[in-house]
């Protein structure tokens, strides 16, 4: 597939990932003159309809998904047999190998990591996408500490049809949800269930569940309790330790229900805040299960209810009056004090209600793609300072108060803006080799950009040109283009045509033409007319090749055999007989056909032919017409 260009467009570079339906290429994009990553269904899948309807269809509706946090998918296509989804490219581990490479994550780094993730899920589940594949496989971590989510193949936009009742789960067994394994509604919360055992995974080094097969891990989701991940390193914290308690229970209804609940529980860790993880009450209105009433129950309880009711009696009486005295007190000091925190008086004296609203999440995104969610939670916004920072400019790095908590409508939002990293000189790299200057870059804090092929005299690889240019002061890590020498210029040359010319004319062309003479070979012929003549060459006449290409000839080489040869005179117009005897001085023999008083019309060979002495040549006679 290397080198394959799909639609025209992308141009497939390298092979730089494989899962288990579809392959990933680093390609091209020539329209847009930007380096992408594509994935391509394998062809085992191509006559699949339904695979290759849920690879298109479900990350056609992805593509509509932005984000810090989520790798954007650009293009959908379809080129004979191949499938393909085109990606942002995003560079980095995948976050599996970090757990490989350094075992269980540090708390510290695995939050900042988790409310990245959370943030992706928050950005789709808003858009009601469900991404039903959260792995460490599909988070892709760069070497700042950024998160990237990818991999929407099986992303499903929530309707009626998420209850999938189905015997194929789509998913990774380590990872999918109890409901998943069912095949049952899958929803926002399953997602959720995923990042748990994503984030008990970095903390403790290993998946919770684990056995010799998928089906095994499936049961396990769906029947055994789950050893707390504080058990295994106990240098989790209890708060941390709840959270991923939380974001696995087995029950839906027990779990966060959104995004929004878990990213404010986990920054109130990473800023070293109390958290109080409620768990759900069973609500014994619900429809339930239960084992049938039987008499014997109903009569311990009825025991039971009577015992407490007498032991109850005496004390009625004496603390009645004092509990009666103090509900009514407290009903009103609680009426007083709500009221007041509710209502306020604005400066015509009307009593306004004070509307409570959840900061948004917006630390790591630009101010521009925020703007809009300030707006729709009715608050106001300032920018009071701007930092130097690693954060792209133009990022909000900091946010008064702070994300996540309530306040009033109207609240100014204090923001800090990052103005990108401190400047870097851009250093002059003209004259050396790419491949030398491919590895000092990062050591000068600048990145390769594009690098652009020219000819010249400089030898191949040589640095012609760059951008910026030398002393031009840019951000850390901006990327600097090359044009690089292709060596020499080459012309091309058309080939002349010399078939049918004689070998020495041949070769005074071939070097006229600034091209080299090749391999002459030779074939003998006893025809002294062919001798020295061109009969076939290597390229082709009309062809165009580089300059100093070589050209190969073969030509004729005359050789006698001892036979005397003759030349054959014209017989024509004279009589059958006269001809013969003509041909008898000449040296060669005649056949004639028609009478021999006749006069010759026609002979089989040519007049000045060369043959070999005692050859016959045919004459036709045809009568003369009398006039």
């Amino acid at each position: 597939m290397i080198g394959k260009n799909l639609n025209g467009r992308y141009e497939l570079l390298e092979k730089i990932g494989e899962g288990g339906m579809a392959y990933v290429y680093r390609a091209k994009c020539h329209l847009l003159n930007r380096d992408v990553a594509i994935k391509i269904l394998k062809k085992e899948f191509s006559n699949d309809e339904n695979i290759v309807g849920k690879f298109k269809g479900e990350a056609a509706a992805a593509a509509g998904l932005c984000g810090n946090n989520i790798v954007n998918i650009y293009d959908v296509g379809t080129e004979n047999d191949t499938n393909y989804i085109v990606m942002e490219l995003v560079e980095g581990k995948t976050l599996k190998e970090l757990i490989h490479q350094e075992g269980a994550i540090n708390e510290k780094k695995a939050i900042d990591i988790a409310i990245q993730i959370g943030k992706a899920l928050q950005s789709a589940h808003n858009k009601r996408i469900i991404h039903r594949d959260i792995k460490p496989h599909n988070i892709i971590v760069n070497e700042n500490g950024g998160i990237k989510v990818a991999d929407f193949g099986i992303a499903k936009a929530i309707d009626q049809s998420t209850i999938t009742n189905t015997s194929k789960v789509m998913g990774t067994a380590h990872y999918f949800s109890p409901e998943q394994a069912k095949g049952g509604y899958v929803d926002f919360r399953s997602d959720i269930y995923s990042f748990g055992i994503v984030l008990y995974e970095m903390v403790t080094g290993r998946v919770p569940y684990d056995a010799d097969s998928i089906v095994s891990v499936a049961i396990k989701h769906l029947q055994e309790e789950v050893v707390p991940p504080k058990k295994v390193n106990d240098k989790i914290s209890e708060g941390l330790n709840s959270v991923i308690l939380k974001c696995i229970e087995k029950d839906p209804g027990l779990r966060y229900q959104t995004a929004d609940e878990l990213i404010v529980d986990l920054y109130n860790l990473k800023n070293n805040k109390e958290i109080i993880v409620k768990k759900k009450v069973e609500d014994i209105q619900q429809t339930r299960v239960m084992n049938v009433i039987k008499d014997e129950d109903i009569k311990i309880h009825n025991k039971n209810k009577k015992d407490s009711k007498n032991d109850k009696k005496d004390k009625k009486n004496k603390l009645g009056i004092i509990v009666g005295v103090s509900i009514i007190l407290l009903f009103v000091l609680s009426s007083i004090l709500t009221w007041a925190f509710i209502y306020f008086k604005d400066d015509e004296n009307n009593i306004v209600k004070k509307e409570k609203t959840i900061v948004p999440f917006i630390v790591g995104q630009k101010l521009e793609d925020s703007i809009k969610l300030i707006e729709e939670r009715k608050l106001t916004y300032s920018v009071v300072r701007e930092a130097k920072s690693d954060r792209e400019k133009g990022t909000i790095i900091k946010c008064t108060p702070e994300e996540g908590v309530k306040v009033e409508e109207n609240t100014e939002l204090s923001l800090v803006i990052s103005k990108g990293s401190e400047g870097v000189k851009v250093k002059s790299y003209k004259g050396f080799n790419i491949d030398t200057i491919k590895g000092v870059l990062p050591s000068h804090d600048v990145a390769l950009g594009k690098i652009t092929k020219e000819h010249a005299n400089l030898e191949k690889g040589k640095i012609i040109n760059q951008s910026p240019e030398p002393g031009t002061i840019v951000e850390k890590g901006y990327q600097i283009s090359f044009v690089v020498s292709s060596g020499p210029e080459i012309e091309q040359i058309k080939v002349p045509i010399l078939i049918g010319k004689k070998i020495n004319e041949a070769k005074e062309l071939i070097e006229s033409k600034k091209l080299k003479i090749g391999v002459i070979s030779t074939v003998e012929t006893n025809d002294p007319n062919k001798d020295g003549l061109v009969f076939s060459q290597s390229p082709e006449g009309e062809l165009e090749v580089t300059e100093e290409s070589k050209i190969n000839l073969s030509h004729y080489i005359f050789k006698e055999d001892g036979r005397e040869r003759v030349i054959v005179p014209s017989f024509i117009n004279m009589q059958g007989i006269e001809a013969d005897m003509k041909a008898f001085e000449t040296g060669i023999k005649v056949e004639i056909k028609g009478e021999s008083f006749d006069l010759v019309v026609e002979q089989s060979v040519a007049p000045g032919e060369w043959i070999y002495a005692g050859e016959t040549v045919t004459l036709t006679t045809k009568k003369e017409e009398e006039e």
